[in-house]
């Protein structure tokens, strides 16, 4: 599974970026490779800043299988929806907090259904 993450803010640790479901402050796309066993096969970061209206086609290139954010931005999520992705609102701004969201169920799925993250580190 391919999760993508808008990234305003970002750290040394990954899992402490702060992510923005707003396009004008998406500073980077965070892709997070993730096997059916749950590890995490691969981790890249892709510069989006200064350019907001090329996100939804630098999604579109990367492929992901869920967008998780912190708010629904209606042009992202057609364009990913539209392209077989769900998207994962979360009410926590912070990586790892809104993958934790989404393993507890607490992040809306869009379209509705379950994402299975069971094994996931």
């Amino acid at each position: 599974m391919r999760i993508a993450f808008p990234i305003r803010e970002v750290k040394s640790d990954l899992k402490l970026c702060k992510i923005s479901g707003s396009p004008e402050n998406v500073k980077y796309i965070a892709i997070v490779d993730v096997s059916d066993l749950g590890l995490i096969t691969d981790a890249m970061l892709f510069e989006v800043d200064g350019e907001p209206e090329f996100l939804p086609e630098l999604l579109l290139e990367l492929e992901p299988d869920l967008f998780i954010s912190d708010r629904v931005n209606s042009g992202i999520a057609e364009v990913v929806i539209a392209n077989g992705c769900r998207v994962a609102v979360t009410q926590s701004d912070i990586l790892e907090e809104a993958v934790r969201d989404l393993i507890l169920g607490r992040a809306e799925v869009i379209p509705k259904g379950k994402v299975s993250l069971r094994y996931a580190n």
